[in-house]
């Protein structure tokens, strides 16, 4: 899985994927976001750690699973799934959106981390928008295992219930 966007929901993310035993590759625009990222995990991790949700050396597997890097192409290039949880303006959203088509594989699936805008919105200028779909976490989503789904006009009915079980699987 790839995490564009490494804010409070996507280092989040970055965490509920690895606990569930993925690969993770977490983007962000620069080294300095990154290590915002970092220490967002790190606090999150910490809570975790303190209130016995994790050992000591759980932490070091989920923190060993998540890659950091400010390239879109190593992070999006090998990835399935890419949960984007960039800011919420639009018009960051497609240019995020157009990066990721450029390097993810022509299967990978592609979930926004959207609250406000539309799906469809987000993909009108999309190369494949039949392979994405809205997917607004209640916060923190390392936590709370609800994941509201939204298709867009083009996504597929394939692509909303692979989606859904993909979610399922990692306790959403």
């Amino acid at each position: 899985a790839a995490c564009v966007g490494g804010g409070v929901i996507g280092s989040s993310w970055a965490i509920q994927f690895a606990m569930r035993g993925l690969a993770v590759t977490l983007y962000d625009i620069n080294d300095e976001q990154l290590k915002r990222s970092e220490a967002q995990m790190h606090k999150s991790l910490d809570a975790l750690e303190q209130f016995n949700a994790i050992t000591p050396e759980r932490r070091g597997e989920i923190v060993a699973a998540i890659r950091l890097t400010t390239s879109m192409e190593e992070a999006v290039a090998d990835a399935q799934f890419i949960q984007e949880s960039g800011p919420e303006r639009l018009e960051i959203k497609r240019s995020i959106l157009a990066q990721v088509e450029q390097y993810a594989a022509s299967d990978a699936l592609y979930a926004s981390s959207t609250s406000g805008l539309l799906i469809s919105e987000i993909v009108a200028e999309a190369a494949h928008p039949e392979r994405c779909v809205g997917a607004h976490p209640y916060n923190p989503p390392h936590l709370i295992p609800l994941v509201e789904i939204t298709r867009g006009e083009k996504s597929s009915d394939e692509v909303v219930k692979t989606v859904y079980d993909f979610y399922q699987s990692i306790g959403k």
